[in-house]
């Protein structure tokens, strides 16, 4: 049996709005259709997504080490200045999704299709992309040392 940590409080944004403060430890998370969530400033740690779809949520300046992303959508994201360390996208399908400032490292970036996304001064070193599916990639990401790339 797995043991599921989850810790959600909001803590006020501007007037009428709410942030979701997200911790989360060794959590699989299957088949969650996240629509216009503000993860901004969460922490995430050791969590599994499975086919789950973040549509228009934004993480900004969030943190999220050894995350596992299998079979996810992203669409319309804001993933900018977020921290992302030995973390690892599969099959992973990746649209119109804002990447400015992001840092991530370590990551293993395998079979992910990416469509419009902008990645304005993101920072990806010493990670592994194989079979990344975007011609606009390689132009738009700053790449920092060993960072090994297969883009077809």
């Amino acid at each position: 049996a797995l043991r599921v940590i989850l810790q959600i409080e909001l803590h006020p944004a501007q007037p009428g709005e709410a942030v979701v403060q997200l911790r989360v430890h060794i959590v699989p998370v299957f088949s969650v259709v996240f629509e216009k969530i503000v993860f901004d400033y969460s922490k995430m740690e050791n969590v599994v997504f499975e086919k789950c779809t973040f549509d228009e949520c934004s993480f900004t300046n969030s943190q999220m080490g050894d995350c596992t992303f299998n079979d996810c959508r992203f669409i319309k994201d804001h993933i900018n200045e977020v921290t992302l360390h030995s973390s690892k996208f599969d099959k992973c399908e990746i649209y119109e999704t804002n990447f400015d400032l992001a840092n991530i490292t370590r990551a293993n970036i395998l079979n992910v299709t990416f469509e419009k996304c902008d990645f304005t001064d993101a920072n990806i070193s010493n990670c592994k992309l194989e079979y990344v599916k975007d011609s606009s990639l390689q132009v738009t990401i700053l790449m920092k040392s060993n960072t090994e790339i297969v883009v077809i």
